[in-house]
């Protein structure tokens, strides 16, 4: 399979799994520790929790849209 077949076509490579999620959990919760670094895990969890937009894939699966996570965040703090 050549590189080019894992790309979309916008250029991006659609993907999933904690490998995927990981990075971008881990620079949410430097956000917020920037903002609120008084807060401990029970903080952070629930306001990447409570502020994560929820969508639907094609064969109707909740997953949370992080791409706003940041202005999310600022909302809920």
């Amino acid at each position: 399979m050549a590189d080019d077949d894992l790309l979309n076509d916008i250029g991006y490579i659609n993907n999933t799994g904690t490998s995927m999620a990981a990075p971008y959990i881990r620079g949410t919760i430097a956000l917020i520790k920037q903002a609120h670094s008084n807060w401990g895990f029970d903080e952070i969890k629930a306001t990447i929790t409570n502020n994560a937009n929820i969508l639907k894939d094609e064969h109707n699966i909740s997953k949370p849209k992080i791409i706003y996570s940041h202005e999310n965040i600022l909302q809920g703090s």
